[in-house]
């Protein structure tokens, strides 16, 4: 059996993200985002801005999604811009990302970040 590869670099900023939002910590989650980052939700065609929206997205998830939480299946990439494969995972409390309530989430999703001086300062999710 061989033991689990240990991210580096932006990947390992990445991951040390996931950790924090499948930990329900939100302040932490943040910390990973430069002041001014632009997030593009291209599926919802939503665009946040800042840092302060972003952990308002995230707050907004948790509140509607029991159990919501991120299964990675990949991380990708090398450098300044690195791409994570993830399984969202929740059950719908109120109407929230084309759910309604008790209706389970379980939605493939792709985030493509790019970093500045080791944090994330754009996002792309699809």
């Amino acid at each position: 059996m061989t033991a689990p590869v240990r991210e580096t670099g932006n990947r390992a900023v990445v991951a040390a993200m996931v950790d924090a939002l499948n930990e329900a910590d939100i302040e932490r989650f943040v910390s990973y985002y430069t002041d001014d980052v632009d997030v593009d939700i291209v599926r919802f065609g939503r665009h946040l801005k800042g840092a302060r929206a972003v952990g308002k997205w995230i707050e907004d998830a948790f509140d509607a999604l029991d159990g919501f939480c991120n299964d990675v299946v990949g991380i990708y990439g090398d450098g300044e811009v690195i791409a994570l494969e993830v399984i969202a995972r929740g059950t719908a409390t109120r109407p929230f990302a084309r759910r309604e309530v008790g209706e389970p989430l379980d939605a493939q999703e792709v985030y493509i970040y790019t970093f500045r001086d080791g944090k994330i300062a754009d996002v792309r999710a699809y």
